[in-house]
């Protein structure tokens, strides 16, 4: 059984891109690729080719490339295609799955939709302590999860960036910054009974 999902009809409105589903019978999973007709229905064309998932496809403002959805990396990730060579580029490595694709207008960046599990079940305080550098938690994910957690609005948030700085402020120099953000963060959420079990330092 095929299906189709996901039509998007290009800028100059002669093409129109979809999903095509189909059921891999060697491994019994759903998978699809993305196709490509004419307006009038005359031409269709087979853009991607393999047992993998593609999916969501969506127009650049010039009609050159199409940004997609794929798992052909493993996880699902973003993934952007010339249309005229159908060379294809992944965008992102990300650990949660990207949706809601949509093109600036100049073409040179895409906005996406990512689920955040469970933050709304945050309620204690949160500083989140990023480095502008960090390659191992970027700070795209860190400035994510404080906008969410604002949203929320359950929990007391601050979000604290360090620029040239990596994974853990490493610096000599941004240590003591670092010491002066978490001690003036716990002295503020400071509940009565640590306050006893705790005594202020004079």
């Amino acid at each position: 059984m095929e299906s189709i999902s996901s039509p998007a009809i290009s800028p100059d409105g002669r093409s129109i891109v979809f999903s095509r589903g189909f059921v891999d019978v060697m491994t019994d999973q759903n998978q699809s690729n993305l196709w490509v007709i004419d307006a009038d229905g005359r031409r269709l064309r087979q853009l991607t080719d393999g047992a993998w998932r593609d999916s969501s496809p969506v127009w650049s403002p010039d009609g050159a490339r199409l940004a997609f959805v794929s798992n052909r990396s493993g996880s699902t990730q973003i993934h952007v295609m010339w249309v005229d060579t159908r060379e294809t580029l992944q965008v992102t490595r990300v650990e949660r799955s990207p949706s809601g694709l949509t093109w600036s207008p100049d073409g040179t960046r895409i906005a996406v939709t990512m689920n955040l599990h469970y933050v709304s079940q945050v309620t204690t305080p949160t500083m989140v302590m990023t480095g502008e550098a960090d390659l191992r938690t970027p700070i795209t994910q860190s400035e994510e999860f404080y906008r969410a957690l604002k949203l929320t609005r359950k929990a007391d948030t601050l979000l604290v960036r360090m620029p040239e700085e990596f994974h853990g402020w490493r610096r000599p120099s941004h240590q003591p910054l670092q010491q002066l953000y978490l001690m003036a963060w716990f002295e503020k959420h400071r509940t009565p009974a640590s306050r006893q079990a705790i005594p202020t330092i004079e």
